[in-house]
C-alpha cells in the first residue's frame, strides 16, 4: 500500500506538470480517465517493484507517454520530451516532500507507521507541485518545449535525473544506506540545473517571439510601403498625362486670338478649376505623408503612447524634433520589470529634461530608444542640448537641484528619477558625446540590470571632475 501511494503521487504530479508545461486545458472526461489510469498503473507498479524493480520507472514513463499522447493529441516527439521532463520534476517534488516531512515532522510522527508517513509525503507532494506556477514568469509553463532545439537539453537533464532516482532502488536493495546521500545530492543538483534551464529558455523563447513579431511588423510595413509605391506610381502616371494636356490647353489659349471674350473667360475658368482640383489632391497627399512621417511608433501601452504623443507636441512647439525607436516589447517591460505609473513618471521627467536642455542650446533633436541588450532592458534618451553641470551630477539623488528655474525647474524631476531607479535597483549612465562629431550631445541611459550603478562617461577636464571626487558611488569613465 505504501508503494501504491508513492506511485500514485508520482503519476499525478507527472500528469499535472505535463499539462502545465505545455499550458494545456483538460480535455473532456480527462479527470475520470486519469483517475482510472493512475489507480491501474499504481497497482501495476506494486508488482513491478516486487519482481523487477529496475523496470518500474521505465514502465511508468512509457505508460504515461501513451496515456497523455492519446488524451491530449500532442505529437509523439513533444509528448516523449515533456513526459520525461515532467517525470523528473515529479521525482524532485517527491524528494523535497520527503525531506520536509523527514526534517520537520518525523519527531511528531510514529516512525513505525510508514503508511501514515507516506500519506503525509503524498499530501506535501501535491501541495508543492502547484508552487512553481504561482511565479508570474512561470505561469504559462514551458512553451519552448514545442521547439526541438530547446527541448533536447531538458530531456537530457531529466534522463540523468531519472537514472539517479533508479540508483536509489539499487542502494535500498543492497543495504547501502551510507551511500544514499549521493543520489539525493545529485538530484538536488539536477533540480537546480532544471531551474536554470527553465529560466534561460523562457527568456530565449520570449526573444524568439519578439524577433518573429518584429519580422511580422517589418513585413507588414513593407507591404504597406509597396501599396503606397503603387498608389504614388498611379498618381505620377496620371500626372504625366494630365500636366502635358494642361500645358497644351494653356499654350493654345495664349496663342489663339480668334476666340471670343466669352469663350476666353469660360476656357480660363475651366482650366483654373482643373488646376485647383489637382492642387488640392496633391496637397492632401503631402499632408497625409507628413502626418505619417511624424507619427511615433506605438508601445502597445495606451498611457505611454499618450504621454509620448503629448511630449512630441510639446517639443514641436519649441521647434524640437522628438523621435522614438523601440526594439522590444514595452508591454512586457510594464508587466514584468517596472510598473506603468513608474515608467510614465520616468519618461515624463527624462523627456522634459531633454526638451529644456535643447532650448538652452538651441538644439533640435531628441531620440527615445527602449531596447534589450544581453537580456537587460535599457531606456536611452539622447538629446542635442546642454550637458549637466558638475554641481547637478555631484548632488543628484541628494538634493533637489536645478539650473533651469526660469523654465519652471525645481529639481523634483531628477530626485524622482533617483528614487525610482533605487526602487528597481537600476543603473543610471550619463554618456556625454562630443557634439562636433554627432547630432546628439548626451545620452541618458537607464539600465534595469539590478546593479544600481551611477556612471559618467565624459571627456571633461580633470579640474572639473575633481568636484565629483567626494561622490564615492559615481564611476567616471574618461573617453
Amino acid at each position: 500500500m505504501i508503494f501504491f501511494i508513492k506511485s500514485l503521487g508520482t503519476i499525478l504530479c507527472c500528469t499535472f506538470y505535463y499539462m502545465q508545461f505545455l499550458h494545456l486545458t483538460s480535455p473532456k472526461h480527462f479527470v475520470t480517465h486519469l483517475s482510472f489510469f493512475s489507480i491501474l498503473l499504481s497497482t501495476l507498479s506494486i508488482f513491478t517493484e516486487l519482481y523487477c524493480p529496475y523496470y518500474t520507472i521505465p514502465i511508468q514513463i512509457i505508460s504515461i507517454i501513451i496515456f497523455l499522447k492519446n488524451t491530449t493529441k500532442i505529437p509523439l516527439a513533444i509528448s516523449v520530451t515533456t513526459t520525461t521532463l515532467a517525470f523528473a520534476f515529479s521525482h524532485i517534488t517527491l524528494l523535497f516532500s520527503s525531506m520536509i516531512v523527514g526534517v520537520f515532522f518525523m519527531r511528531f510522527l510514529e516512525k513505525e507507521n510508514h503508511l501514515f508517513v507516506q500519506m503525509i509525503v503524498f499530501a506535501f507532494q501535491l501541495l508543492i507541485m502547484f508552487l512553481p506556477f504561482q511565479v508570474k514568469r512561470w505561469k504559462n509553463g514551458m512553451p519552448f518545449l514545442y521547439n526541438d532545439n530547446y527541448a533536447f537539453g531538458g530531456m537530457l537533464i531529466s534522463f540523468f535525473t531519472l537514472i539517479t532516482a533508479t540508483t536509489t532502488t539499487y542502494i535500498k536493495d543492497n543495504n547501502l544506506s551510507s551511500l544514499f546521500a549521493i543520489p539525493v545530492l545529485l538530484i538536488c543538483c539536477f533540480a537546480f540545473i532544471l531551474y536554470h534551464y527553465w529560466q534561460t529558455n523562457i527568456t530565449k523563447t520570449y526573444q524568439d517571439k519578439l524577433k518573429e513579431r518584429e519580422l511580422e511588423e517589418l513585413q507588414e510595413r513593407n507591404a504597406k510601403l509597396e501599396q503606397e509605391v503603387i498608389r504614388l506610381g498611379k498618381i505620377v502616371h496620371k500626372d504625366n498625362s494630365i500636366i502635358p494636356e494642361y500645358a497644351y490647353i494653356l499654350r493654345t489659349f495664349l496663342t489663339t486670338n480668334t476666340i471670343s471674350e466669352k469663350d476666353t473667360i469660360y476656357n480660363g475658368k475651366t482650366l483654373l478649376e482643373k488646376l485647383d482640383k489637382l492642387t488640392e489632391e496633391r496637397k492632401g497627399i503631402v499632408h497625409q505623408q507628413d502626418i505619417h512621417c511624424q507619427q511615433l511608433p506605438s508601445t502597445k501601452v495606451f498611457g505611454i503612447d499618450s504621454l509620448l504623443a503629448f511630449k512630441q507636441q510639446k517639443a514641436f512647439k519649441e521647434n524640437i524634433d522628438l523621435q522614438a525607436c523601440f526594439s522590444c516589447d514595452i508591454a512586457y517591460l510594464v508587466e514584468e520589470i517596472i510598473s506603468e505609473d513608474d515608467l510614465h513618471t520616468l519618461l515624463t521627467y527624462l523627456l522634459d529634461n531633454a526638451i529644456i536642455a535643447n532650448k538652452h542650446k538651441n538644439g533640435r533633436h531628441i531620440m527615445l530608444n527602449i531596447s534589450i541588450i544581453e537580456n537587460v532592458y535599457h531606456i536611452n534618451v539622447l538629446d542635442s542640448g546642454i550637458p549637466f553641470t558638475a554641481n547637478v551630477i555631484a548632488k543628484w539623488g541628494f538634493e533637489q537641484i536645478t539650473t533651469h528655474k526660469n523654465d519652471g525647474g525645481n529639481g523634483i524631476g531628477m530626485m524622482t528619477i533617483y528614487e525610482i531607479l533605487k526602487k528597481y535597483n537600476a543603473s543610471f549612465i550619463i554618456n556625454e558625446i562630443p557634439s562636433s562629431n554627432h547630432t546628439y550631445t548626451k545620452n541618458l541611459t537607464i539600465s534595469f540590470d539590478n546593479m544600481n550603478q551611477y556612471i559618467l562617461q565624459t571627456n571633461r577636464p580633470n579640474t572639473e571632475l575633481s568636484m565629483l571626487s567626494h561622490r564615492t558611488d559615481l564611476k567616471i569613465i574618461k573617453q
